[in-house]
Parts: C-alpha cells; structure tokens; sequence
C-alpha cells in the first residue's frame, strides 16, 4: 500500500453546482509521478479559476494507465524510491 494520499478538489461549475474530482496516487506503480501532477493540477485549478477539471483529471488517469503498462511490460516495479526489475522467482 502506498504512503501516497489521495489528491481531492471540491468547486462550483458554471451551474453552481458542487462537484468533486479525486485522484488516488497510490493506485498506480508511478504513484509519485501521479501525485505531482495532481498536486500541479490543483494548484492551476486554483490559480487560474477553472469551472471544470474532468479533462484534467482523466489525462493524468490515462497517463498513468499507459506509463503503467509500460513500466509492466519492461518487468519493472517501484521499490522505495527507485525501480527495480521485478523478480522471476
């Protein structure tokens, strides 16, 4: 399990409705690459007052699905802080 916490954003859309977008780190093998770039998707949601991040937050799941299947498909896992090729034993 990962030490990585969940990323949330709560903000009113055009609407005025509240909507949430959450990103789980933890959930993929490059969980500290997927929480910066939650942490800098809050951070320019914010910044610039987006009324919707659902682009956002499906372009990192996705990039995250793909770097994952890379990181897979070369027998590599995360170890600490680094990477290491996963055991055949």
């Amino acid at each position: 399990m990962s030490r990585i916490g969940t990323r949330e954003l709560i903000y009113t859309n055009p609407k005025g409705t509240a909507m949430r977008r959450v990103i789980r780190p933890g959930n993929y093998r490059c969980s500290q690459l997927v929480a910066q770039l939650a942490h800098a998707w809050i951070a320019h949601h914010r910044a610039t007052a987006l009324t919707n991040s659902q682009a956002y937050t499906r372009v990192i799941r996705l990039l995250a699905e793909f770097t994952d299947g890379c990181l897979a498909a070369r027998g590599l896992e995360a170890a600490g802080h680094g990477w290491t090729e996963r055991s055949s034993t």
